[in-house]
């Protein structure tokens, strides 16, 4: 008989459509539009948060490694100072997601499990940012990209975080190139253009999990 967990896994890999892509290519534009159209979606960064929340295991593993410094004054985690702390160093960034990941995995498949897939079977959406970096693209029915041009993804970075045009560049060079995500992806959503070419791109791709 199989655990709560395998069969949490076996309904990720049948129903579960991952959504990713490069930082300020439109990820989470998709996400709204599929959750329109009545799909769910679950969102990493989301969960995330849950597991790294003051009083959290994943917080008191994270203060155990990092120190208090990562810490606001009110105890929860500080996402700026530990961004600053682990950016361009891969072995403490490794250090990090060897925290955080499998917490977050944990968390994905109590989500699968709670939309009730054996009774109510349905595509759902995933969407994170490091579905290729972690090699999880095989866990997923399908893995979906959106990407952009370099130079719209570049301005749309510096616009959503208040950043200048050396920060932006770093930070979009220490990850995965969206152009990348969208080679390997099995369907493309191209965010260069209008809400509403977006929405048909969307339309179509959910057209073929029917």
């Amino acid at each position: 008989m199989m655990s709560s967990h395998d069969k949490s896994r076996a309904q990720l890999k049948r129903y579960g459509i991952g959504l990713t892509g490069g930082i300020a290519t439109g990820k989470s534009t998709v996400a709204r539009l599929l959750e329109a159209r009545g799909y769910s979606v679950i969102d990493a960064d989301h969960l995330a948060r849950v597991v790294t929340a003051p009083g959290s295991p994943g917080l008191a593993q994270i203060v155990a490694r990092f120190g208090t410094d990562v810490l606001t004054p009110n105890g929860e985690l500080n996402r700026p100072r530990l961004g600053q702390i682990v950016f361009a160093k891969p072995d403490l960034r490794h250090q990090l997601e060897q925290i955080t990941h499998p917490l977050i995995r944990a968390a994905l498949l109590a989500k699968v499990a709670a939309l009730d897939l054996e009774h109510q079977p349905r595509y759902f959406f995933y969407e994170a940012a490091l579905i290729f970096e972690i090699g999880s693209a095989a866990d997923y029915a399908q893995v979906w990209a959106t990407v952009c041009a370099p130079a719209l993804q570049l301005e749309r970075l510096k616009q959503r975080s208040g950043i200048d045009d050396e920060r932006a560049k770093a930070i979009i060079a220490n990850q995965m190139a969206a152009t990348e995500k969208a080679r390997r992806a099995d369907q493309v959503i191209h965010t260069d253009g209008s809400l509403e070419s977006v929405a048909v791109q969307v339309d179509d791709g959910v057209s073929h999990l029917r």
